[in-house]
């Protein structure tokens, strides 16, 4: 009689003990792997374009040449117009959130009429604006140091190129490494690359009309709020909320509630049509992650990146879950974390249980062999 191994306590335990040494580790070397990680997925997206120059007979110092030019010119001069648009933002804050509050005044005077009692302190801290506009100053000040990273992500970005042609022959000259585990490992860079590049591309026109209309509507900043637009539309869920948020305002400073409800209809338009239409059918039927998952992983990164965790959650969670579901001991996990249950397993709990709405969670190594 043969009885497959059970999870015990003890070992549950030791798992749950690791994974907080792990991520207490990576917390606290946030600042090494903060660009680090960023180089990587940048790399992942342009290493198509690298092997394609040299498909279109480029020399592999050349293409690289040609495309590392072409990254640091485009860093440079969006760091340059960035940093200018984010200093010149830090010296107005304080006229910004006056205005934001004499805007707001007839309104809690209003309340106040009719019996409605904001309270002091929430309405200093949240209806004048005050926290909303801070948020946006930290969130500038953390744009500003990654922007301060740029030399490093860029120099890590050509190595890791000159990396990509020799990798897949060290993988299949390394001992150990078996046909399955380069798959997985394939199947993973595939994965993320996919994600990453069609986000890039859906993000960058979310960014390029939100910059049109902030330009076309006279709202200070337009390319600030069209990089902001751009890089917020990777955080998903709440990235296209929060991107909103400093348009608006700066709407309603400038020109009134009026134009403020404008804007926030066009950011509302942008990202149904972008968010729920485009991006679906782009990008297929999803992300192959439960809802759950991807808003636990949105803090879970965020907690221990930064800024850039929350912008990286969803491909870091999704090659996780690629190398949880390539060992046995971690694919039951894996299974968790994805949005639909396996067909195998479904088709075996169906024939199981004889009723295909019900799921039986064993695996069939769980079972007692009797013969």
């Amino acid at each position: 009689m043969n009885v497959a191994p059970q999870y015990k306590l003890r070992d549950m335990l030791v798992s749950a003990a690791a994974f907080v040494v792990i991520v207490a580790g990576m917390r606290a070397a946030a600042p090494f792997l903060t660009p680090l990680l960023l180089a990587i997925f940048i790399a992942i997206i342009v290493t198509p374009l690298f092997f394609g120059l040299q498909r279109l007979g480029m020399r592999s110092g050349i293409a690289l040449l040609v495309l590392v030019m072409a990254l640091a010119l485009i860093l440079m001069l969006g760091t340059t117009v960035l940093l200018g648009s984010i200093n010149a933002f830090s010296e107005n804050l304080a006229d910004y959130q006056a205005a934001l509050k004499s805007q707001l005044t007839a309104p809690l005077q209003w309340l106040a009429e009719k019996g409605i009692d904001a309270g002091d302190e929430f309405a200093e801290e949240y209806l004048t604006g005050r926290t909303a506009l801070n948020v946006m100053k930290g969130t500038l000040g953390a744009l500003t140091a990654i922007l301060s990273q740029t030399f490093i992500v860029l120099l890590i970005v050509v190595f890791l190129l000159l990396e990509a042609a020799l990798l897949p022959g060290k993988l299949r000259a390394a001992p150990g490494i078996s046909v399955d585990t380069r798959d997985r490992l394939s199947q993973a860079v595939d994965s993320v690359r996919q994600y990453m590049g069609m986000k890039a591309l859906l993000s960058l026109a979310t960014g390029l009309l939100v910059w049109i209309t902030a330009l076309v509507l006279g709202i200070d900043y337009p390319v600030l709020l069209g990089v902001l637009a751009f890089l917020l539309n990777f955080i998903p869920n709440i990235g296209s909320i929060m991107a909103a948020i400093p348009g608006v305002l700066l709407a309603l400073v400038e020109f009134g509630p009026a134009r403020a409800g404008g804007v926030a209809a066009v950011y509302l338009m942008i990202n149904v049509c972008i968010g729920n239409f485009l991006e679906p059918r782009i990008m297929g039927k999803g992300l192959g992650l439960s809802p759950m998952i991807i808003v636990v992983s949105l803090l879970l990164w965020g907690w221990v990146l930064g800024p850039i965790g929350m912008l990286l959650s969803v491909p870091l969670t999704m090659t996780v879950k690629v190398f949880m579901a390539s060992l046995d001991e971690t694919r039951g996990i894996a299974i968790l974390m994805g949005s639909v249950v396996p067909e195998e397993l479904r088709n075996d709990s169906a024939m199981g249980s004889g009723h295909p709405e019900s799921l039986d969670l064993s695996e069939p190594g769980d079972q007692v062999d009797n013969g």
